[in-house]
């Protein structure tokens, strides 16, 4: 089986000396950065380098094209992941909020039951019948 040379990257590595050079225009290397790097979009890259969005994103299927290694690496880099602390968080929440369900799910209950007894000790209809003109 051959073995590919695929670079290990690091949270450090040189965007430039990685790259295959595709464009002699230093405004296309600013973008990519922007774009791998910083996470801007292709509106807010457009916006802060007064480029069409159609021009930056052949930039950018043309960079893919010929690094997608890079790609690959920067586009896992930045895929949301939770902390540790953050999936604490959301587990707390879980809980609470289900707390809070079955607390709710018990008033309406409460208040059902009350319902029924009311109308058999007054014996008189409180609900609306469903399907009644108002």
């Amino acid at each position: 089986m051959k073995k590919e040379n695929i670079p290990v990257f690091s949270d450090d590595f040189s965007f430039d000396s990685l790259v295959n050079v595709v464009s002699d225009d230093p405004l296309y290397f600013t973008v990519l950065r922007s774009r791998f790097i910083d996470g801007l979009s292709l509106s807010a890259l457009s916006l802060k380098y007064s480029i069409s969005r159609s021009t930056i994103y052949n930039w950018i299927r043309t960079f893919a094209s010929s690094n997608p290694e890079i790609v690959d690496f920067m586009q896992k880099k930045r895929s949301i992941q939770p902390s540790q602390d953050e999936a604490v968080a959301l587990k707390s929440e879980i809980l609470r909020l289900k707390k809070e369900l079955k607390d709710a799910q018990m008033r309406a209950h409460a208040y059902d039951t009350m319902i029924d007894v009311a109308e058999e000790m007054f014996n008189i209809p409180i609900r609306k019948k469903a399907g009644t003109k108002q």
